[in-house]
């Protein structure tokens, strides 16, 4: 948080009884030895990620999850398929979420084959019915689809924190560049335990 403290452009109070937590992409993925997609420091935000769910849930606050996968014949890969040569796909081991984050039932788990968690998912309207003013973003990968989505929802009026230490990117020079990057011009970026504690 030192490093990123210079580029804290705004900090406000979490509005307890208007927010929501957003976990993006928290699948095998990203946390397998041997994944192509695999994030080295996905495992340890596991813990912070269950800790923001149990505090939320506590409080009566909806938890929404996101999990990206693509058509099993890579039909719908668009420009993912360009870029990166390869999808991750729908019925596959990897694209189940990590262990220990299911969500309890009625919790929303939406699909999603973009960076975007709000583009072709619905997501906008499930807060908008919270009513939800403030979100809360984790998950993985920091710079690719929870920067892309703290963008978005900047730009669609939402209030965003991000848990700094329940996301978690390719490497650390990633990691640091996407959370000041956030910290400047689209999230109140800070610790897993801060935004506990605002609840």
């Amino acid at each position: 948080m030192r490093a990123i403290d210079p580029y804290r452009t705004r900090r406000f109070a979490l509005d307890a009884d208007r927010a929501a937590l957003l976990v993006v992409d928290a699948q095998r993925y990203f946390l397998e030895p041997g994944s192509r997609g695999r994030v080295p420091w996905a495992r340890p935000v596991i813990a912070r990620i269950q800790e923001l769910g149990s505090a939320f849930r506590d409080r009566g606050r909806p938890v929404v999850m996101t999990r990206h996968a693509h058509a099993p014949d890579g039909s719908d890969g668009g420009n993912l398929a360009w870029w990166w040569g390869g999808l991750l796909r729908e019925g596959r081991r990897s694209s189940e979420l990590m262990p220990g984050l299911l969500p309890l039932p009625g919790e929303p788990v939406l699909a999603k084959r973009t960076y975007s968690a709000f583009l072709g998912t619905g997501l906008e309207p499930i807060l908008r019915r919270g009513p939800v003013r403030d979100l809360v973003v984790a998950g993985v990968a920091t710079n690719l689809c929870v920067e892309t989505t703290v963008r978005e929802a900047f730009c669609r009026g939402f209030r965003v924190k991000v848990a700094a230490d329940a996301c978690s990117a390719q490497d650390a020079r990633l990691q640091l560049g996407s959370l000041r990057a956030m910290a400047f011009g689209f999230a109140d970026v800070c610790l897993a335990r801060d935004i506990i504690g605002e609840l």
